[in-house]
Order: structure tokens, then sequence, then C-alpha cells
């Protein structure tokens, strides 16, 4: 999906490949340990003050690519945000945790692009692949409750914090090592509620838009009637249709827009 970020630089988000694990694995550690020696200007989202150690490691990039390989787009993945020059300067994961709830996370931005718009285009990107392509109702993620300026932030989003708090893990774990004492983390959930609009359906490689015909075109339907407020389920007749190539009567669904049959009724549905 390419899109502005609303700032300098022009984001174009995908689905990560292996090739590009170095290049996660700096923009990850950069984005939560620092990526210079005398501190980043312009950035905000470093912990090196009440972290130590790296983030993460190229292997372990590795392995989270090989897991949404094999589970697929529809359970799990990892989008990267490139540049103009073709570099990643941001990544997110989306992982399907139980039936409706997405987990967020491995969500980093290179500090040279902070606070140009990259990192809310890779949100709201991630939260269609969720919606469209998870089912998703519910999608999380965790954060210090220390970044009081992050978790403000996620509010800007639409995120509200609950009251699970879960502690850091231990050094062994390999994310780094805390520098002070009873550090933990708190959830930030989003629910996507019937009557509040969805986002429109993702259009690009790496998360691809409804079909134009068969029984996932009806389910696109259902969705975007859904998510825009309206509950419209579409009943056998209407599938049927789809399917079989036959116009369903004018009372199967209301929400679709009446045209005019061969025979001269009013029917609801595209002819096909």
């Amino acid at each position: 999906m390419r899109a502005p970020s609303g700032g300098r630089v022009m984001v174009e988000v995908r689905r990560a490949r292996k090739d590009q694990a170095g290049e996660i694995t700096e923009v990850v550690n950069w984005a939560y340990r620092g990526k210079y020696e005398g501190g980043d200007a312009g950035a905000w989202t470093t912990e090196r003050d009440i972290i130590g150690g790296i983030r993460t490691t190229e292997l372990d990039v590795l392995e989270v690519i090989a897991s949404c390989d094999r589970s697929g787009p529809r359970t799990e993945i990892l989008q990267v945000a490139t540049g103009t020059s073709g570099a990643v300067i941001g990544t997110i994961h989306a992982k399907r945790v139980a039936p409706g709830v997405v987990e967020l996370g491995l969500f980093a931005v290179d500090p040279d692009f902070q606070s140009e718009g990259v990192g809310s285009h890779l949100v709201k990107t991630a939260e269609k692949h969720a919606y469209w392509k998870m089912d998703a109702k519910v999608a999380v993620m965790y954060v210090l409750t220390v970044r009081t300026e992050l978790l403000s932030w996620y509010g800007r989003l639409g995120y509200k914090a609950t009251a699970e708090r879960v502690p850091f893990p231990p050094p062994e774990a390999g994310v780094g090592v805390p520098r002070q004492p009873g550090l933990e983390f708190v959830s930030g959930c989003r629910r996507r509620s019937s009557g509040t609009p969805g986002p429109s359906p993702p259009r690009a490689e790496g998360a691809l838009g409804p079909p134009a015909s068969g029984r996932a075109a009806v389910r696109a339907q259902q969705k975007r009637a859904f998510w825009g407020g309206v509950r419209c389920e579409a009943p056998p007749a209407l599938v049927k249709c789809r399917i079989f190539r036959r116009a369903p009567p004018l009372t199967t669904c209301p929400s679709l827009p009446p045209r005019r049959g061969p025979r001269g009724d009013l029917t609801r549905g595209r002819r096909h």
C-alpha cells in the first residue's frame, strides 16, 4: 500500500521478505534502543534510559517471517514500510491470538523518520489487514506503563488502556535488561463496534481487497454493510445469486440498490 505518510516521505507498506531481515533488525533496535551514541534528535520512542541490551536479533526476525509464511496472512503477518529509496524505515507485526482478537507488536520506526506520520500509517494499514483478513473485532498492543507519551499517542489512535498488567520479561528472554525494577506492560485495546464505521478494505499487494465475484464477494458485501453501521446478513437467496448467477427477489436484502430485471420487474443486486 502506497500512501503519503503525512510528512516528508512517501511510504509503501508491503509484506516483509527474508532478505529484509537485517534491515528490520536494525530499525527495531534503533527505535527501541537508540540509533546514535550521542542521542537521537527528534526521536521519542527510544527506551535506552530504562532498558539496556538489544531488542531483537536477525535470527529472531527470520523466525517471525518463517512463522508468518507457515501460518499465512489470515493468521499472522509482518509488514514493513519503505521510503523513496526502498530502504526499510518501519515495521509492524499482526497475529491472531484468539477468535476476533489480533495482537499488534514489533512496531518500530527509524528515528530519522519519526514524527512524519509513518507510524500512524503503519498502524492503520495493520488494522485494515486485521479487520478484513483476520476477522478481528479487537486490536490489542502492549506498552510499558512508564511510557506515558506513547500511551497518549495510542490513545489518540483510539486505543484504551485496560486493567491488564504484564511484567517485563527476564533477561534470558533476549529482549533487553531493565535498568529499573518493576517494569511492566499495560495492554491497550481498540474494539470495533457495529455502529462504528470500519476501515476501508486493503487494496495493495500483501493485503489484497475482496475479489470481484463468488462467495468471497458476498462476504465482502456483508462486511461493508456491517462496518458501515448496518448489519445485513445475506440470505441464502443472495448467496445463490452470487454463486449460481441467479437474481434474488426484491425483498432479500434491503441494503442493495434496486435494479430492473429483463422482464421489467425490480430486483436487488447485480445481474451477471
